[in-house]
């Protein structure tokens, strides 16, 4: 059964993307792969992302991971890439306020799956574990679909594929 919403990709999944040759990376190919022309992107991502994306291969003047990169952020059928707008940031500060180990990217990537109605959160970042149900001091309780942290290990990525393909 397909999740209810796209998967979110954090940044560290998206390197391993672009690290085609990786195990991970040909099995997110599989699932991209069986995007259909017509469904909804089946991952998201922020604008974040693709700054945290660039830093290395701007660094290292790696023109074709800049190019890979930048071509994903502009046009993908398979990747939404959302605007960290003021609800992100918002949600993002009651997330740091919460959770005061979580460092304040971690908390707009997280505010962005969580605004987007995102069912998984995909990461290798072991930091992040599940997101609690939110209250808002002044506004009350936080209206947000359940949110699983997910490891894009071999087990989680075959039952995805599995899943998506059903």
């Amino acid at each position: 059964m397909r999740p209810a919403g796209p998967i979110y990709l954090n940044t560290n999944v998206l390197i391993s993307l672009g690290e085609a040759g990786s195990l991970i990376g040909r099995q997110l190919l599989q699932m991209i792969a069986l995007q259909k022309p017509d469904d909804a992107p089946v991952f998201l991502t922020s604008r974040l992302a693709f700054a945290e994306l660039m830093v290395k291969p701007l660094r290292e003047k790696d023109s074709v991971m800049a190019s890979l990169y930048s071509a994903w952020a502009m046009s993908s059928p398979w990747l939404c890439v959302c605007e960290v707008d003021d609800r992100v940031l918002d949600l993002a500060a009651l997330l740091r306020a919460g959770a005061s180990r979580v460092k304040l990217p971690d908390a707009i990537h997280l505010a962005c799956a969580i605004v987007h109605k995102c069912p998984l959160f995909m990461t290798f970042d072991l930091a992040l574990q599940a997101v609690p149900v939110l209250d808002h001091p002044f506004l009350g309780p936080v209206d947000m679909a359940p949110l699983s942290i997910i490891r894009p290990d071999d087990t989680s990525l075959t039952a995805l594929l599995e899943s998506l393909s059903s």
